[in-house]
This record gives structure tokens, C-alpha cells and sequence, in this order.
């Protein structure tokens, strides 16, 4: 977090950002820390997950931190499937969504067989880092 913070200060001293700016960014840096913390440390198996979070930094900076209630993305995952077996929508995405047994992914993620936090997305591009996790 500390080489997050100098570059912020730095960039508010070079002018590039103002102090508002400034601010925004270093409650940024402050949340996404412990949320990481909160990842890293609940480590709990034989627990149902209780929301999806899909977190995008840049440069070391947070983009994008979204939680979403897993009730909702179990709800998502069915209306999708319902949409791809009427043919509505993407063609492209109704071939890739045809061969997931949804129901079969669910039931295996509310098992309680993984581990959670569990990280399904965790992907480096450079100074790019983007992170799907069921928590």
C-alpha cells in the first residue's frame, strides 16, 4: 500500500490530479487493502458462498470493486440459460453458454466442497490485474 500511496502523492505534487482526486483515491487504496486482507485471512471450507466480487486494478490502483449477493448471480446464471436455450440474444455467447450444465456448476459451488474465498478469475496483464472471487 505504501508504493500505492507515493505514487498518488506523487502525482497530486506533479499536479496531474487534484487534492479531491487525491483523497478519492487513497480511501481507494484503503478499501481494496482490506479487502485483500479479508481474502487472504477467511480461508472456510464447507461454507455456501455468500457474494461474487470482481475487483479491477490498474497501475496498483483500484478500478472496479463489485459485490454481488450469490443469490443474485444464481438468478443471472438461469435467466441466461433460459435466454440461450430460446436462441435470444448473442449468437457467440449462446454456443459458449450451451455447453455449461449451470445447474451442475451451482451444485458444486454450494456444496460446500471448496474453499472459499475462491478465485476464479486471476489474471496480470502487465499493470493490469483483474480478480473474480466467491466469497
Amino acid at each position: 500500500m505504501n508504493e500505492e500511496r507515493t505514487i498518488i502523492l506523487q502525482m497530486l505534487k506533479d499536479g496531474d490530479i487534484t487534492i479531491e482526486e487525491a483523497e478519492r483515491l487513497l480511501d481507494a487504496i484503503k478499501v481494496s487493502t482490506s479487502d485483500a486482507l479479508a481474502v487472504s485471512e477467511g480461508v472456510t471450507v464447507g461454507t455456501k458462498p455468500k457474494r461474487l466480487i470482481v475487483r479491477v486494478f490498474e497501475h496498483g490502483i483500484s478500478k472496479v470493486n463489485v459485490r454481488v449477493p450469490f443469490s443474485l448471480v444464481k438468478i443471472g446464471l438461469k435467466m441466461g440459460t433460459k435466454f440461450a436455450a430460446n436462441g435470444e440474444g448473442n449468437d457467440e455467447v449462446n454456443r459458449a453458454l450451451h455447453d455449461i450444465d449451470f445447474d451442475e456448476l451451482l451444485s458444486e459451488i454450494e456444496s460446500g466442497e471448496i474453499t472459499l474465498p475462491y478465485k476464479i478469475v486471476d489474471v496480470e496483464d502487465g499493470d493490469k490485474v483483474v480478480e473474480v472471487i466467491l466469497e
